[in-house]
């Protein structure tokens, strides 16, 4: 069972690193584009309806980029408080405390015939 929550916290984990890593890329992918953008404004000459296309698509990359950012924030936030050590550490030591729980035995203390012994002189 807590195996389990281990697990899925590891998933968890792994989840918000795909998403980090996807974020991250996204607003990489749309810095390139607003640097584009910026250079066709610069260096074109364009007409007025040109322009106010190349300004809608501006205003939207930096829209969208500005929500990736944010997203990469907040997962660095999250990545900052948690420690995967942690999670490996408490996996490993679950894993130690399941062997030896499982390879466990009992040795007596007393032998059998001193028991059967001491046990058949107490009913006297």
């Amino acid at each position: 069972m807590l195996q389990d929550k281990i697990k899925e916290i590891e998933l968890i984990i792994q989840e918000l690193e795909t998403n980090y890593n996807y974020c991250n890329e996204k607003q990489s992918q749309l810095d390139k584009i607003i640097v584009d953008i910026e250079h066709e404004i610069e260096f074109d000459s364009v007409d007025g309806s040109t322009m106010l296309l190349r300004y809608k698509e501006f205003k939207s990359a930096l829209r969208l980029r500005r929500m990736y950012k944010d997203k990469v924030a907040e997962y660095l936030s999250i990545r900052a408080n948690i420690n995967p050590n942690i999670i490996i550490s408490a996996n490993r030591q679950l894993d130690k405390i399941i062997i030896d729980r499982d390879s466990r035995g009992y040795r007596h203390r007393i032998k059998k015939e001193l028991r059967k012994e001491i046990l058949n002189n107490m009913e006297v």
